[in-house]
């Protein structure tokens, strides 16, 4: 058993058996996806762009599997997915939006490719759960928020192009022990690390 529809002038999707969501076609995936229980998403070759809030509040989402021609991710794209356990996020994706993934509280590990350059506001916020986490070096800046409450977070290495730590970043990661600063860094924000 099946169900398919659109969600973007050139995607579409389908879900088999409940479990699965797999989304093909082309460019930007726009509509709201949430209200549909599966445990797996799949976006297929083709994808670009997935737009603000697209997943936001799934639930039942476990894996995730992005495509190789993905962009970008929206803000809040998958914001409150609580059971979403880590994302590999492809080499290609330049920027992730603001709140993108916060509050996937059962995340583990965030994979992120060299090509991102601009990480927003929030965009791991609340990952209880985060363990491991990579930045690209092609970041300069830490934005506000970002890492707030991550609260397995061992370890941080910022790399060499930033130059600015946003305002309560590592706010509440209370197991953070080890930390290394570029000597580039020219601005750490209020309450940046306020209770590590």
């Amino acid at each position: 058993m099946k169900k398919t529809g659109s969600c973007g002038d050139n995607a579409h999707f389908t879900i088999y058996d409940g479990y699965i969501l797999v989304v093909e076609g082309t460019g930007s995936i726009t509509n709201n996806l949430e209200d549909y229980s599966t445990e797996t998403v799949v976006i297929g070759e083709g994808i670009t762009d997935i737009s603000d809030e697209c997943f936001k509040g799934k639930l039942t989402l476990k894996n995730l599997y992005l495509p190789s021609t993905l962009k970008q991710i929206g803000n809040k794209a998958f914001r409150e997915c609580k059971n979403l356990e880590s994302v590999w996020v492809p080499d290609g994706v330049t920027e992730i939006g603001e709140y993108a993934f916060s509050l996937c509280e059962k995340m583990k590990e965030a994979r992120l490719p060299e090509s991102v350059t601009s990480l927003n506001e929030g965009v791991f916020r609340y990952c209880n759960e985060l363990e491991t986490v990579n930045l690209p070096s092609k970041l300069t800046a830490i934005p506000k928020c970002a890492f707030v409450h991550c609260k397995k977070l061992k370890a941080i290495n910022i790399p060499t192009g930033v130059t600015e730590i946003g305002e309560s970043a590592f706010n509440g990661c209370s197991v953070l022990s080890e930390l290394t600063l570029p000597d580039g860094l020219t601005a750490i924000g209020q309450y940046a690390f306020e209770y590590d």
